[in-house]
């Protein structure tokens, strides 16, 4: 009797958007909000503090999903989806954790599988998304995300996200998409799209006719090549589960002297910004504004300050002078 009141109670604070039949529904299904609605699939969403629809996303999306109870102490938001796989398959997405503290110890995000906790995070999953795969054997599962709040610090700004959700059979190997390089003094971060389950990486000087540098092995979408000299890279990055050849990936430029002497006072604020977003420093330079796929959306000389009014709330990469900082637009 109790066991069944307990279900009662959780059904009722859950309502169904999507489409119907979930139990029944079959893998190699990608759902990517980019209807923006929920029409795609069914999803039980949270009653209480419902996933909300908002504009951006990674990865050139229109729309993504995210938690509902920012600034709620003692809170939960969650949303869930069922899928029967007569297969062995996988369900991957994508996900921006804004929680509070590291690791899931205050403001949590969280993914189940079956009632089953596959991670927990709080800001260590930091911003701008990150893809998570997870196999899946054949059978019915329920997959869960939920963000809970704690009884204290309730910053603006915090929230869990998700978007591309793919539940498909096989192993879901993916050849990766290069979005983004960020160049600091004498490194610069590569980031890219896809799922594999190590990646290699070759970098070499655009003009040299030494071979590249090869990095085997990575087993995240992010890696930080370090020891640069000057001149200008190209980059190149492979999905070692898949017998294809290289993809190209995009071409950087490490200057030490412009530097070292132009950006050691490069500030911006604030962060997350609104509608203008303040500069110091780097007078005279050419400032680039970049969004989540790497495209560059506003190209201006320096001035103290950056029009954001026509930026789709997301996460975006501003360079000066050969430095690279990320903001959020709220």
């Amino acid at each position: 009797m109790k066991k069944a009141l307990r279900i009662m109670i959780t059904v009722m604070l859950f309502a169904v958007v999507g489409i119907t039949n979930a139990q029944t529904a079959k893998p190699n299904v990608s759902i990517t909000f980019d209807t923006g609605d929920f029409s795609q699939y069914t999803m039980m969403n949270d009653a209480n503090h419902p996933w909300i629809i908002v504009p951006g996303g990674p990865w050139d999306s229109q729309f993504y999903i995210k938690s509902s109870n920012e600034r709620i102490p003692n809170s939960i938001s969650a949303i869930e989806t069922t899928a029967t796989y007569d297969y062995d398959g996988y369900v991957d997405f994508d996900a921006e954790c804004m929680g509070e503290g590291d690791y899931g110890i205050y403001d949590k995000c969280c993914f189940y599988i079956d009632g089953e906790l596959q991670f927990e995070h709080g800001s260590d999953l930091g911003s701008g998304f990150k893809k998570y795969h997870y196999s899946v054997t054949p059978g019915t599962h329920v997959f869960r995300w939920e963000y809970s709040k704690d009884n204290t610090v309730n910053p603006v700004g915090d929230y869990f996200a998700i978007d591309n959700i793919r539940m498909n059979y096989g192993s879901g190997c993916v050849l990766p998409s290069c979005v983004l390089v960020e160049t600091d003094y004498d490194s610069a971060m590569v980031t890219w799209n896809g799922y594999s389950e190590t990646y290699a990486l070759r970098y070499k000087l655009h003009w040299s006719q030494d071979p590249y540098t090869l990095v085997e092995g990575i087993g995240d979408n992010t890696y930080t090549i370090t020891g640069l000299e000057d001149g200008y890279y190209d980059v190149e990055v492979n999905s070692e589960c898949l017998e294809v050849g290289i993809w190209y990936c995009a071409t950087f430029n490490i200057d030490h002297t412009n530097v070292v002497e132009q950006t050691e006072h490069f500030a911006i604020w604030p962060n997350p910004a609104s509608n203008t977003l303040h500069l110091e420093g780097v007078e005279g330079e050419m400032v680039r504004v970049f969004d989540n796929t790497g495209r560059m959306v506003i190209e201006q000389r320096y001035e103290s300050q950056l029009d954001l009014s026509n930026l789709v709330p997301g996460i975006y990469a501003v360079n000066v002078a050969g430095r690279t900082m990320k903001f959020a637009k709220k």
